[in-house]
């Protein structure tokens, strides 16, 4: 099975371990871009893209992975549901996607 793995860039650590646990599985999960603690040098690597100005281009990429995904999965860690993410169920919706929330 295809997954894409969704939520708040804060959740990071969890989604590494995730999709560890669902590659081991035999499944192909596609998640974002997970950038090591120093990148980059003083800016919030939470919210990169907005900084570097590449959001746009970057939530693109992403549902063009929930297109190609048989499912999304929420990394929704004390049920925190962020904007983008919000949009992420949003768009899985309209292609009946299944959501499933991992929290």
């Amino acid at each position: 099975m295809i997954i894409c793995l969704c939520g708040s860039t804060r959740f990071t650590s969890e989604m590494l371990v995730i999709q560890w646990e669902l590659t081991k599985q035999g499944h192909i999960v596609l998640s974002w871009c997970a950038l090591p603690e120093n990148y980059p040098r003083g800016k919030d690597r939470n919210h990169i893209g907005d900084q570097e100005n590449v959001k746009t281009i970057v939530d693109a990429v992403h549902f063009k992975k929930i297109e190609l995904a048989d499912e999304i999965q929420v990394i929704n860690v004390n049920n925190y549901i962020g904007e983008s993410t919000t949009n992420e169920i949003k768009h899985a919706n309209k292609l009946n996607k299944p959501v499933k929330y991992l929290f």
